[in-house]
Order: C-alpha cells, then structure tokens, then sequence
C-alpha cells in the first residue's frame, strides 16, 4: 500500500517506522512550519518538502496513486485543510486527520459522519485521556489496556523480588491462579517476547495479562504489590490532556465507582486536588465539579510542594505539557511519600525509563496516538491494534467476514507455531478465552498477538488484504 503521511514530528516519523516495517511504501511530507530533516527519517521511501501550494505539494508527493493520506502535523486546521484537498485529487484514498482540539470532533464529524472528505478524525488528546483514565480505574499499579466491547482488558505489570511469581514457570503460575487468563507476553532487557508454558518468571520482568477487570487485584497481589486505598489524588498539570484527565476523574470520583479499584468502602469517594500555575486553568473543572479543589503555583518551587502537603496524597497523576518534568515531578512525589504514580511521557523509550526511577505507570502519548492511527492503516477486518512494550509486539483485533477462510475451521487448525497468539474471541452472545478446538464462526472478532513484523503477513493468512 502506498502511504503519504504529513508531518514530519515524533508522530509522523513513529508513524513512517512502523509502516514501513509492514512493508507499506511510504513518502514523508515536511509540512511549511517544520524543519526538514537533513537525511529522510527511517521507514519513508521519500521526503517531499511542503511548498505553498497544497495541491502541488500533495501531486508531487504521489497523491494520484496513493491507497492511504495521513495528516499528523501539530496545525490541526492544516491537517483537516489537507484532508479535503486529498479528497479532491483521490477520491478513493483513506484519509485520516489527527486533530488535538476535541472540539473538532464535535464540528468536523456529526452522526458518524466527518465533512472535508475525512475518514478517520484521530483526537490525540484524548486517546491519550483514555490510556491515562484507564491506569487509575484499576488502582494505577500498571499499565491496562481495556477492550472495547469485551469484559477483559490487558494488566502489564513488573514482578517484585520475592514475590508468589518470582522463579516459578507460567505453567506453575496457571495451577496457582485457578481462574481464567491468558499471559499474553513478557518484557525482560528491552526485549518483549510472547511467551511459552515453560517461560520462567522472574523479579525485574514485566508481565502483560489478559482477564476479567475483576481478577487483576489477583495478580498484582501475586506479583508483590498491595492495593492500597486511594483516598485522596493530585493531578498536577492543566495541559489539554490534564484538563481532559481532570474532568473524567472528577466525575468518577464519587461512590460506588472506584471502590475496588481503590479499595474504599462503596460510600467512601476519593478526592482530587488540582495543581497548576494557572488559576484561571482550573476554574471551569473546580466550577463543575464542587468537590474538586485547586493549589496554584510552581511544581518546581519547594516551597509550594511544602504547602501542598504531599505526604496526604495516595496519587498523583502529572500530566503538564512537559514530559521531562511530568517524570522528575512523579518520582520526587514518590520519594515525598506518596505511593503511586502515574505520568505522561512522549514514547515507548521514556516509558522505560520512568519505570527505571520509580514511576508506578509511565503513558506514552506517541504510543496511543500511533496505534488509534494504525488501528486504520493495517488492512481489512483490522479493527484495532494495540502495541506492548517497546513496540515490537502488537496485539491486532481482526474481524471474520462471511467470505473469510477461517469460517467453519477450529483454532488449532489455523495455528502457526510461534508466529501469532489468539487471546480471546468476541461474538454476539459475549466474549471468551478459546481453546484450540473452538470453531471459528461469521462476525468473530478475534483478537491475537503477533510480532510487529510478522503482523501484515499474518493479516494476510487469516484473509485480510493488507
């Protein structure tokens, strides 16, 4: 398939990389107000400088014969504005917008429907929200990834030293747990591997789980941490992600609905606190949300973290516009006492990094942005993709169509040893974990995990175009 991607930022070149690793043709367009790299960024076939004509610059760059148009620059007006123009010279292209104002989604896209010829709006700012929201919803101890329509989701966690999962195998860990999951892959050195029966667990792993919302208090427990009540949480950081973060959290924070997670009683509701320079940054959430409260200063000053009592926190959520500063600011709150952190990072690689300075759960923004974009990008029946660790294993959604091949035949008949995992199978009548003699039926969406360079054949084997 031949992709042209506008924007050459982090996004853009994370963007190029991972289609290229599927074997897409890519050409990479430096927008007007970006600086052009001095040699084309790894993945793209070609480097096509933006000139001031829109149109000339999107012919120049293939857009005639082009299967894929991806807007991903930081101008959100630019990027729909291209979109419309791809529409016109293609009309058969996919085009996809990435937008970080939310309000466009609202103005550009209405019952389904998106106007300038769009076909995807990607909210940046909110897929990042989603990932953020999701972490707290189950205690902010690790990672999740919940699944659209499915009553599971995916805990990434690391193994304590000395923990119940230190030194014993996965075969081991399936007769101690006795309820139903699937461990969906490992983390070890910088490496992400989907692992074995025999895989041998140990401390300083990270461990990703496939299980029912109410079982992943189970394996943190098992893992070496204890849930401990969250009574009160301090968001730190009024960017468009953080006010996004603040007003879902706000309104979950009443009984009732994070009482397992944070382990109150179901009358009990967890307070939040806002912290941000800006007065007038907290208004509009502390005006809809009476019980929220707001301390505005520096994060940098001492003297402000004195006044904020930080030692009274349970949480805190950093989620500035500066993610260097979202890092330093959630690990000195951990050595100020409080017990868990969660901050927003700009990629897979400062994810690592904060886990190495004591972050309990570090979001990459460029991670969930990519994978809502690619969700779109990687063929038919694809309806999501979502990727582990440093990237190199992705778990894909695929869709079953009544002219697929797979209808009618069990897993184990389709199996590829070592090549892919299936996790889970959603039908009508609910969602489940299979076993190698499920029989594969119309309008199955299976869900399995694969080497991100593996992931288009394998899309190509189950039936999908690619």
């Amino acid at each position: 398939m031949k992709v042209i991607v506008v924007g050459c930022g982090t996004n853009g070149r994370e963007l190029t990389r991972r289609l290229s690793a599927r074997g897409h043709q890519v050409t990479l367009v430096a927008a007007a107000h970006e600086p052009v790299p001095r040699k084309i960024p790894a993945g793209a076939q070609t480097l096509v400088r933006h000139q001031k004509d829109h149109r000339a610059t999107l012919g120049e760059a293939g857009i005639a014969k082009a299967q894929a148009f991806v807007a991903v620059t930081e101008v959100d007006e630019l990027n729909i504005v291209l979109c419309g123009i791809a529409a016109d010279l293609n009309a058969g292209v996919i085009k996809i917008a990435q937008t970080h104002d939310d309000h466009y989604a609202h103005a550009v896209c209405r019952e389904s429907r998106c106007i300038f010829g769009i076909d995807f709006l990607i909210s940046a700012d909110k897929e990042a929200m989603r990932a953020v929201v999701s972490t707290v919803e189950q205690g902010a101890i690790s990672d999740v990834i919940p699944l659209k329509n499915a009553p599971y989701e995916i805990a990434r966690f690391p193994i304590a030293k000395g923990s119940g999962l230190d030194g014993i195998t996965l075969s081991d860990m399936r007769r101690l747990v006795k309820i139903s999951f699937v461990a969906v892959a490992f983390e070890v050195r910088g490496r992400s591997v989907i692992p074995s029966g025999e895989t041998m667990l140990a401390s300083g792993m990270r461990l990703s789980v496939l299980c029912a919302p109410e079982h992943v208090g189970r394996f943190y427990e098992l893992a070496g941490f204890k849930i401990h009540p969250v009574k009160k949480i301090a968001l730190i950081g009024m960017s468009a992600v953080g006010t996004l973060v603040a007003q879902d959290v706000a309104e979950k924070c009443k009984p009732h609905f994070f009482s397992s997670a944070f382990s109150l009683s179901p009358r009990e509701r967890a307070s939040l606190v806002l912290v941000d320079k800006s007065e007038t940054a907290t208004q509009a959430v502390c005006a809809q949300f009476p019980h929220v409260t707001a301390y505005h200063g520096d994060v940098t000053d001492e003297a402000f973290f004195a006044e904020i009592t930080p030692d009274t926190f349970d949480l805190v959520i950093t989620t500035t516009n500066n993610y260097e500063l979202n890092m330093i600011t959630a690990a000195y709150m951990k050595t100020l006492g409080v017990p868990r952190a969660v901050a927003l990072v700009h990629s897979s690689l400062m994810e690592d990094i904060a886990g190495k300075i004591g972050i309990d759960v570090a979001v990459s923004y460029q991670d969930v942005v990519v994978d809502a974009i690619m969700s779109h990008l990687a063929g038919s029946h694809v309806t999501g993709i979502h990727t582990i660790g440093d990237g190199s294993l992705e778990i894909v959604e695929f869709a079953i169509s009544a002219q697929s091949p797979l209808v009618g035949k069990r897993l184990k008949d389709i199996a590829v040893h070592g090549s892919f995992l299936v996790l889970l199978i959603s039908t009508v009548r609910g969602s489940f974990i299979p076993s190698g003699d499920t029989v594969l039926l119309e309008g199955s969406v299976l869900m399995f995990i694969v080497q991100s360079a593996q992931s288009g054949k394998i899309v190509a084997l189950l039936g999908g175009t690619v």
